[in-house]
């Protein structure tokens, strides 16, 4: 894949399945670059682009995500709420849990019926199962992560890839919270999964060195 920032006029080969690093010495660039990485992710800015081996634009949106202290590592997210009940929904589906929900909905109208006639007012209620609606009543959600933070980022990159298909995970300034031993599992992980870790950070990483690693000094001059 490759990763293009207009404002710098910046192409750079993200390996797949590989720890990758961008140092930008400026503080200024490195502030505006990750501000643009983020409006680009979100809102659909054309800043940052992402495109395939066969330079086919892929969706930022879709293939990326930036991630900048521990507190981003959670999955409370309507994004992630949204497909997590799309593929329950799959599940109850393919696994015959539909019949069960509708004998515990058949059982629930049959109270509801039983309410109406002792109450002095007449109800009424809706009476087709909506299994969403169900989801939010019971507060069901994906739990977050736990452990410290290499643990954390790699249970969430993983589930994130299953879920949302989600391949490029932008970590910056991350290395403040990692740990030497960290980045060995953070490659196997990568390896494992198929990701790509782009690290971001104005010094370079010691331990990133051998990996694919570019540079953008004071001068705003490409070394790789």
């Amino acid at each position: 894949m490759k990763l293009v920032y207009y404002n710098l006029n910046l192409v750079l080969d993200i390996k797949e399945g590989a720890v990758n690093s961008i140092v930008l010495e400026s503080p200024e660039w490195l502030e505006r670059f990750i501000m643009d990485l983020q409006d680009s992710i979100e809102n659909g800015a054309e800043e940052v682009a992402l495109y395939n081996s066969q330079d086919d634009p892929l969706d930022l949106h879709r293939k990326c995500e930036l991630i900048i202290s521990p507190f981003d590592l959670t999955f409370d997210k309507k994004e992630i709420q949204r497909k997590l009940f799309q593929e329950l929904q799959s599940t109850i589906l393919d696994e015959n849990f539909i019949e069960d929900f509708s004998r515990i909905q058949s059982e629930i109208i049959q109270l509801l019926d039983r309410m109406g006639e002792a109450s002095d007012y007449g109800l009424d209620f809706e009476a087709e199962l909506d299994l969403p609606a169900l989801f939010r009543m019971y507060h069901l959600h994906i739990q977050d992560p736990q452990g410290h933070f290499d643990e954390k980022l790699i249970e969430y990159i993983v589930t994130m890839k299953k879920l949302t298909g989600k391949q490029v995970f932008a970590l910056a300034n991350c290395e403040a919270f990692l740990a030497e031993s960290s980045y060995r599992y953070l490659e196997e992980c990568a390896a494992y999964y198929d990701l790509s870790l782009l690290f971001i950070s104005n010094r370079q990483i010691e331990l990133l060195k051998d990996k694919n690693t570019y540079i953008i000094d004071m001068d705003l001059c490409e070394l790789h």
